[in-house]
């Protein structure tokens, strides 16, 4: 029995989206998790073993979302950064 090779796991719990049509919301959630699984297949799972960043207060974006699905990519990618990710 060979051993399964290492892979990056991300787990969000909940998503909370205010002032969005639900069509709208899907398109975030959708890029989210686009973006983040993107990021993890490229990742060395090494480098990431262990790392838990709960998030506790919202986190507006700093940069306006060209799209509901872009935004979902920012949220993604700034937390594949505070996981310590490269991109």
């Amino acid at each position: 029995m060979s051993a399964l090779p290492p892979r990056v796991r991300i787990v969000v719990d909940e998503v909370v989206l205010r002032g969005l049509t639900p069509a709208q919301a899907d398109s975030v959630v959708s890029g989210l998790e686009r973006a983040l699984g993107a990021l993890a297949a490229a990742a060395d799972p090494a480098a990431l073993t262990g790392r838990t960043v709960p998030v506790v207060r919202p986190r507006p974006a700093r940069t306006p979302a060209t799209s509901a699905a872009a935004l979902g990519a920012q949220a993604a990618t700034a937390i594949w950064t505070a996981l310590g990710g490269e991109r």
